[in-house]
């Protein structure tokens, strides 16, 4: 069985695989006998090290090994990767507000404010800080129907504000496909929740839904698209 190590660097994941080596059969001379003897030590040479590697558990990591601290996945740094290939290019998105029933639809240039303003609410749950390690259970698992690996995880106490994050990379190229995020803030007199969802070079969303005891629900989604 190969052994697969999993890193996140920028905009793509990277996934690293070592497989025991194959050994060649070189021709073999002299008597019948001798060719028998070394076609079996050739043999038992091959399939030593692949009983070896089957024996092995399957590695699943959930940091970035080589970093000077391991951490999770670090929403900053692929915002940052983002715009450094998106800034200063002419995107104009399609932008649809939806508050509390009411809809409003508008065309905004993506400048350095509006993207500020956009990846802060990603920013506030970012989980890349070493003080968060542990705290989140993490599981792998693939979709092959739409050619997605999936990176899931999930708070395991619920003062976290983050409560889950979802990370979906190509299954071909590694590039990061989509990023979802769930937050939660709650207490005896207030509630907040976030849903947050960012396709590169397609769509963002961000879904908000505040009430207190002292203000009825409100409900905020704003959708913006890059293709219209």
């Amino acid at each position: 069985m190969d052994e697969t190590f999993t890193t996140f660097s920028g905009s793509a994941v990277q996934v690293k695989e070592y497989a025991p080596e194959k050994a060649t059969f070189a021709d073999v001379s002299g008597t019948e006998n001798i060719c028998i003897m070394n076609f079996v030590k050739y043999f038992l040479a091959c399939l030593f090290p692949v009983f070896l590697s089957a024996c092995k558990p399957e590695v699943r990591q959930e940091t970035l090994p080589g970093a000077a601290k391991d951490t999770y996945f670090s929403v900053k740094q692929f915002l940052d990767d983002q715009w450094r290939m998106k800034g200063g290019q002419p995107y104009v998105l399609l932008r649809n507000t939806f508050f509390n029933g009411k809809a409003d639809s508008a065309y905004v240039p993506l400048d350095s404010a509006l993207w500020q303003t956009i990846r802060g609410q990603f920013d506030a749950a970012d989980i890349s800080a070493s003080k968060f390690l542990g705290q989140y259970t993490f599981e792998l698992y693939e979709d092959r129907d739409m050619g997605l690996v999936n990176y899931d995880y999930e708070a395991k106490r619920p003062e976290l504000f983050t409560r889950r994050m979802i990370i979906s990379a190509d299954n071909f190229s590694n590039r990061i496909r989509s990023v979802y995020i769930e937050t939660e803030r709650r207490n005896k007199v207030y509630v907040r929740t976030q849903k947050l969802n960012y396709v590169p070079d397609n769509f963002i969303q961000l879904q908000e839904f505040q009430k207190s005891v002292a203000t009825p629900a409100a409900r905020l989604q704003v959708d913006y698209y890059f293709r219209y």
